[in-house]
């Protein structure tokens, strides 16, 4: 009997880590950003024709990816400052139940 308890708790316990979602995070392709004074910086637009290149889940659209089963968490812009030439990028969070 204290077997059997030992193992009903021990499930009960790791049954939350086997549901846990998966998730990654994805980034558009970087796009130059125009920083001169005659020509202001064109701000980049996430479209459904943007493709994201995701570790995880590969390379898709954000609808493959709700196709695939995965939620958008947060879609955040991210500013690169190399030299000669500022960039920027969408990260955007995905996750999915396993």
């Amino acid at each position: 009997m204290k077997a059997w308890s030992i193992f009903a708790l021990m499930s009960l316990v790791s049954a939350p880590a086997l549901s846990a979602p998966d998730a990654d995070v994805c980034y558009s392709a970087p796009h130059p950003l125009s920083m001169s004074a005659s020509k202001p910086a064109q701000p980049q637009h996430l479209t459904a024709k943007t493709t994201l290149e995701c570790p995880r889940a590969g390379n898709h659209t954000l609808a493959e990816l709700v196709q695939a089963g995965w939620r958008i968490v947060a879609v955040n812009d991210e500013s690169m400052s190399p030299i000669p030439t500022p960039t920027m990028s969408f990260r955007v969070v995905i996750e999915r139940d396993r």
